[in-house]
C-alpha cells in the first residue's frame, strides 16, 4: 500500500486555481446586479416620464381659454393649465401646475389641493410655448389674448448639473403637445414628438 498525498506546489495551485475561479464568479454577478439596477432605473424613469405625459397631454386636451376666471400660463420652469372636461363635476375648471423644484431635482404635479411628485433625480426641465409664429419661454393667456398652439416639454435626467450659461445637452425625455383651438391670433397649431 504506497499512498501519495498531495504536495505544497499542488494544494496552493489548487487554492490558486479556486480563487480564480470566485472572482470571476464574483466579478460576473457584480456586473448582472449593475445591469439589473440600471434596467430598473430606466424601467422607473421610463413609468415617470408616462406619468407626466399622460397629466400634461390630458390636462392640454382638456384645456380652456375660460376656464372659472383662471388662465393658461407658464414659463420655463412652470406651467398651469386650466382644464374644464373633468370626469367629476366638483373638478371641474381646476387648474393643473406642473413645475419643476430645481433644489430637490422633481417635477412635481398639483391640481386642486392635491400635489404629487411625478419624476425624481431631474437636472433640467425646460418647458416653451409655441405662439404660432415663434418658441417663447414664457406665455400668458390672459396678455397674448388667447391659448398657445403647442407647449414642448424637456427633460434632463440624472448626470451632472448644468453650470449657468452652458448649453443642455440633447434631453432625455421630449414631447411637444398641440393645444387644440390653440395659437395666437388664428395660427396653426402644431405637432409633437417622443424621444
Amino acid at each position: 500500500m504506497n499512498r501519495r498525498g498531495f504536495t505544497l506546489v499542488e494544494a496552493l495551485l489548487a487554492i490558486v486555481l479556486l480563487l480564480a475561479l470566485t472572482a470571476t464568479m464574483g466579478s460576473f454577478v457584480w456586473g448582472m446586479m449593475g445591469s439589473r439596477d440600471r434596467l430598473a432605473e430606466a424601467t422607473e424613469r421610463g413609468r415617470e416620464w408616462s406619468r407626466l405625459v399622460s397629466l400634461v397631454g390630458g390636462a392640454v386636451l382638456a384645456s380652456s381659454a375660460e376656464s372659472s376666471g383662471a388662465t393658461f400660463s407658464g414659463d420655463s420652469g412652470r406651467v398651469r393649465i386650466p382644464t374644464h372636461l373633468m370626469r367629476m363635476a366638483e373638478a371641474r375648471g381646476q387648474m393643473l401646475e406642473l413645475r419643476y423644484e430645481a433644489s430637490a431635482k422633481r417635477v412635481m404635479a398639483s391640481r386642486g389641493d392635491a400635489s404629487e411628485e411625478i419624476a425624481s433625480n431631474v437636472t433640467a426641465m425646460v418647458i416653451r410655448y409655441w405662439d404660432g409664429r415663434a418658441w417663447t419661454e414664457e406665455f400668458d393667456a390672459a396678455q397674448r389674448g388667447g391659448m398657445p398652439a403647442a407647449i414642448e416639454v424637456s427633460l434632463w435626467i440624472g448626470g451632472e448639473e448644468q453650470e449657468a450659461g452652458e448649453s443642455l445637452r440633447t434631453p432625455d425625455c421630449w414631447r411637444v403637445f398641440a393645444v387644440p383651438d390653440g395659437g395666437v391670433d388664428g395660427a396653426a397649431s402644431g405637432g409633437g414628438g417622443d424621444s
